[in-house]
């Protein structure tokens, strides 16, 4: 029920506040004292579309406010979307600025209109001198009929297992009919699997194998260096060879020389150590740096498909056999489905009929209700038939 309206900014109405009785309440008044722009106000808090226009002139926006008294259905809707309640009222707020832009809130929670208008359904009945035109849409008689005979809980279990039966088909026929792309798919993923498994990858080797690269050739340089050194000093007519000739000389020196013949011979022997101590360190094994560095490449070109990361690249393929598992058991989800596809129908047809027969049932003492209704309108000969007629199922019945 509605307790209170507060229109503000709109057309003429600065401020309005109304308050209404839980009985009837009737807006009088002469003409341009504002009776349809309460009514405007009421249809703008609906969900309705209003021109900037009508916002009041000088002012930014507009706004209009309504208190309700809540039912224990709308109650429970509101829990379930998360607006907080404290009493039994139930506070509604639109805005509208020039921008037309628009703000809904419930209970002080801002929410989208669909919400809005879903909520506004639980509290205000609209009817207006052309609203007999809403009785020729396809779904209200039945909609109508069905809350008169109380059908309206069986309706939605028809309903919720026809729902439940479509989807079951629709994805059992999509299963059926992409089948050789399924077999495409279960191909590729055996190959993206055994890519990687053929590898036998270990954790963080990508990195072991980079330093021990680059631990190579960092002592390949050195040995270049090595070589060229040894090359001065070690070849035919290099440094030590050319010492090896002074070795006469030095020895016919005089004992007046004897510390420099000395000297001589210790850098000899020296020279000898430094070549044997270099040629010692020069064992690089080419080979086996070969196989790092291919490993490695097998490694990178599969990051540059599967991950970033060697850890990467097993989630990947867990990720993969997941899927593969899937598409090679898919024949027992069609089985599944194919059973509950049955089962599905068999609910649908029991409820379809469980709701025919109810609304046969009540056939009669709504014809002569209704046919009551129209003669206490002073129409005596009038008469009110209902008929129920077969036709292909819908989320309606049959």
């Amino acid at each position: 029920m509605l307790q209170r309206l507060f229109i503000k900014n709109l057309v003429l109405i600065e401020e309005c506040e109304i308050f209404f009785s839980d009985k009837f309440n009737v807006l009088t008044g002469e003409t341009g004292s504002g009776k349809s722009v309460v009514l405007s106000s009421l249809s703008f808090l609906m969900g309705n579309k209003i021109d900037t226009s009508m916002i009041r002139k000088g002012k930014d926006e507009c706004s209009v406010e309504a208190t309700f008294v809540a039912s224990k259905e709308l109650s429970a809707y509101l829990e379930t979307i998360g607006i907080s309640k404290d009493d039994e009222d139930i506070t509604i707020l639109r805005k509208l600025n020039h921008s037309g832009k628009t703000k809904n809130f419930i209970n002080n929670q801002s929410v989208q209109i669909n919400v809005l208008k879903h909520v506004l359904n639980y509290l205000i009945e609209s009817c207006s001198q052309h609203a007999h035109i809403e009785l020729l849409k396809n779904q209200m008689p039945a909609l109508h009929y069905d809350a008169y005979i109380d059908a309206e809980k069986l309706r939605q279990d028809f309903q919720n297992a026809l729902k439940y039966e479509k989807d079951c088909h629709l994805e059992l026929q999509n299963l059926l009919q992409n089948e050789n792309e399924r077999f495409r798919t279960i191909d590729t993923l055996k190959r993206e699997i055994e890519e990687i498994e053929i590898l036998d990858l270990q954790e963080h080797e990508d990195e072991e194998l980079f330093q021990a690269i680059e631990h190579f050739y960092k002592q390949k340089e050195m040995n270049d260096a090595i070589e060229e050194i040894l090359l001065h000093i070690d070849s035919e007519g290099g440094i030590f060879s050319k010492l090896n000739a002074l070795k006469g000389r030095f020895e016919k020196l005089s004992d007046t020389h004897k510390e420099a013949r000395q000297l001589f011979f210790e850098t000899v022997t020296n020279l000898k150590d430094l070549v044997f101590h270099l040629a010692k360190g020069q064992n690089v094994q080419e080979e086996s740096i070969s196989e790092k560095e291919v490993r490695l490449k097998k490694i990178d070109d599969l990051k540059r498909k599967y991950g970033s990361t060697i850890e990467e690249i097993f989630e990947w393929k867990n990720q993969q056999k997941e899927k593969l598992f899937v598409l090679l058991h898919i024949d027992d989800r069609i089985e599944v489905l194919r059973k509950h596809v049955q089962i599905a129908k068999e609910t649908t047809n029991t409820l379809a009929k469980e709701l025919s027969i109810v609304r046969e049932k009540f056939l009669q003492s709504f014809s002569d209700k209704m046919t009551q209704e129209l003669r206490a309108l002073n129409l005596p000969k009038a008469t009110f038939d209902v008929e129920l007629i077969k036709c292909n199922r819908s989320e309606l019945g049959d």
